[in-house]
């Protein structure tokens, strides 16, 4: 599992699809990593319901 999120950050570091400051989400969605970019600056729902700043 460690290398599976070490090679899809890997790729999404090396496509440019990440830029600096950028925050990626990760779960499991039916077995599998789920990676999810979160650009700077967004507010997103935290566990809580709450809102945090990413």
């Amino acid at each position: 599992m460690q290398r599976e999120l070490e090679d899809r950050l890997a790729d999404l570091l090396l496509s440019g699809t990440l830029n600096p400051g950028d925050r990626v989400r990760v779960g499991a969605v039916d077995g599998r990593l789920d990676l999810q970019q979160v650009s700077a600056g967004t507010t997103e729902q935290d566990s809580n319901g709450g809102q945090s700043q990413a």
